[in-house]
């Protein structure tokens, strides 16, 4: 009786020891306990808005009144907004797939201006790891939105871009990606900015682009090989960063820590997952192919949005077009501030009861001994 109480003490005592060890390490490494880190950032825009014509003019009539904001895409975005120092409620809508606020418009008369200040508070959340999913993608792309069909910016059916897709016989993403590093290594395809910014088929004729004119290029041929993609814009907060550009006298803007930038999101089929693609600020990330990754997965990058259809460089020189014709000049400041930092881990993280796990188990084979002196057990 003695010798098969002993056997089962010794069994029971080694249960404890192996799952306690099981357990810690489960509970240690789990991935329900999600570290996250966030950086809160501030972003002041100010629009300064100067007629010089003669005739009334409301500039609603323009859409001079109507401005893009960052969406809460894994950040957290609050705002306000203020015309000439005062502030006012707008109107929050989703203008060719951009989240936008229309803010109270008013009429100009003989040489007159306005000013609208919008300040934005934005928390990056865990950066590393927000790639797109298809939940996300389906809050803010819209619906029935075809992302491999040519549009007149993503023109694949252009004669250069044709040719590049039937000579080089694209079979993935990743193909895509390699053949335009290819051209970058080779000195085909060198960085430098246009105002306004070129075409895809411009930048393969040329051999140069700036970062979203690259990343158009590599849209433009992956749609033409049936590969989803499209393309994403945000800040990137660059410290001590200044930079003044004038367009054709009529737009004037002034950037200060604010890097303006645009980058690549498309889906790899072998990875069955959205991915970043960064043509200009490649940054690897461990978890993604080699030529994967980019500006988008640190905390220094505020993701604005997402540009899914239509053409935003004819967009551009039409708003150009339209400032000179009604005697309108614009001074836009952009600022970026880091407001602070911190991490914090999910409010219910398995490995924050380790401890408490732990006292439970020596409290148990606590007991265990206690009942073996109890009985007077000999091992």
């Amino acid at each position: 009786m003695e010798k098969n109480l002993r056997n089962y003490v010794i069994l029971l005592l080694f249960l404890f020891l192996l799952s306690s060890l099981t357990a810690v390490y489960a509970l240690s490494s789990t991935k329900l306990c999600t570290r996250y880190s966030i950086v809160k950032y501030r972003v002041k825009q100010v629009y300064v808005i100067k007629y010089y014509g003669k005739e009334p003019l409301n500039i609603s009539d323009l859409e001079l009144n109507i401005f893009s904001i960052p969406i809460n895409y894994t950040q957290k975005v609050s705002y306000k907004v203020y015309m000439n120092g005062s502030e006012v409620k707008v109107i929050e809508k989703t203008i060719n797939d951009t989240l936008c606020v229309e803010a109270p418009s008013i009429i100009f008369r003989e040489k007159s201006n306005i000013n609208y200040t919008l300040i934005f508070t934005i928390d990056v959340v865990d950066a590393e790891h927000r790639y797109p999913d298809r939940e996300v993608l389906g809050k803010y792309l819209g619906k029935n939105i075809n992302l491999t069909e040519p549009t007149s910016l993503w023109n694949y059916t252009h004669p250069t871009i044709r040719k590049v897709i039937d000579e080089e016989k694209f079979r993935s993403l990743n193909e895509i990606a390699m053949w335009i590093h290819r051209l970058k290594r080779e000195g085909l395809l060198k960085y430098k900015t246009h105002i306004p910014p070129l075409y895809p088929w411009e930048v393969l004729e040329k051999g140069e682009g700036d970062c979203d004119e690259q990343a158009n290029l590599l849209i433009t041929v992956a749609r033409g090989a049936k590969i989803p993609a499209f393309l994403q814009y945000g800040i990137v907060y660059i410290e001590n960063y200044t930079r003044t550009v004038s367009v054709n006298d009529v737009y004037r803007y002034e950037l200060v820590n604010t890097g303006w930038h645009g980058w690549v999101i498309a889906y790899d089929e072998n990875l069955k997952s959205w991915v970043p693609i960064d043509l200009t600020f490649h940054v690897r990330s461990s978890r993604l192919p080699e030529y994967y990754g980019g500006v988008v997965t640190l905390n220094r990058t505020i993701i604005w949005g997402n540009i899914v259809s239509g053409d935003y460089i004819k967009e551009f020189n039409d708003f150009i077009k339209k400032l000179k014709k009604h005697n309108i000049t614009i001074e836009e400041y952009d600022e970026t501030f880091k407001v602070g930092s911190w991490s914090y881990s999910e409010s219910l993280c398995l490995s924050d009861f380790v401890p408490a796990f732990l006292s439970l188990h020596v409290a148990s084979i606590s007991y265990v001994v206690f009942e073996i002196r109890k009985y007077g057990i000999r091992f």
